[in-house]
């Protein structure tokens, strides 16, 4: 059963990790994730397999991200926020 458009705020992750969700059309179309403390975070989500853009939401600059198809693979800072889009 696919999500309908609509958002969900504040959901908790692991690693001391908040994440809000954008959907519409069924599907995530904004994630954006609000870091504790620096570390290594791993992220899974369909939207990394298609044109997307990961960007440090405080400098505005791109980030680097490692891995393939749905998971990738970044260094958080502390009290980050990061948001992936699809294009």
């Amino acid at each position: 059963m696919a999500w309908p458009d609509d958002e969900a705020r504040c959901l908790k992750a692991r690693g001391d990790v908040e994440v809000d969700i954008i959907k519409s059309g069924g599907k995530a179309r904004q994630i954006t994730l609000y870091t504790g403390h620096a570390e290594r975070l791993s992220i899974r989500s369909t939207v990394f397999s298609s044109r997307f853009t990961f960007v440090d939401e405080i400098t505005g600059k791109p980030i680097a991200l490692a891995g393939k198809g749905e998971r990738r693979t970044f260094l958080a800072k502390n009290g980050g926020r990061y948001r992936v889009k699809l294009l």
